[in-house]
């Protein structure tokens, strides 16, 4: 019911606001109370998906849990979070804070545009990357 994107941009967030963790209120509410998640997905009746990351596999046929694109995109958010942290400690934070600032503007609004996102993932990369190549004077 939400483009992907509200999963990942959370993590933008974090690091512009200087919130450390990530509390997800749960990650396998499909287990109370007990429905088929795979064909009853909603939550309260309107959010699909909502309350879990995880799907039971054993209706699926897989043996342990199963992730879902959400859980995916947190991985990437704590990955672009990741990136943030490690240019920082390369005494790049003001650029870092520039950037972010480009896509994460609120916590009520941040940028839709995934080629916008890529884009300043990628200057982060390529700057950490200049980083590391020169030497330390």
């Amino acid at each position: 019911d939400f483009p992907l994107l509200n999963y990942r941009l959370p993590l933008w967030l974090n690091w512009r606001n200087k919130v450390e963790g990530l509390l997800y209120w749960s990650a396998v509410h499909w287990s109370d109370p007990e429905r088929d998640v795979w064909t009853d997905p909603g939550f309260r009746n309107r959010y699909n998906g909502e309350g879990y990351v995880l799907y039971p596999g054993s209706e699926a046929g897989i043996p342990g849990p199963v992730s879902s694109l959400r859980l995916k995109a947190l991985r990437d958010g704590l990955e672009d979070y990741a990136y943030f942290s490690l240019l920082a400690g390369l005494g790049e934070g003001d650029f870092v804070e520039k950037e972010t600032a480009k896509v994460a503007h609120s916590w009520w609004k941040w940028e839709e545009d995934a080629e916008r996102i890529y884009a300043v993932r990628s200057a982060i990369a390529k700057r950490i990357q200049e980083k590391q190549r020169k030497p330390a004077l």
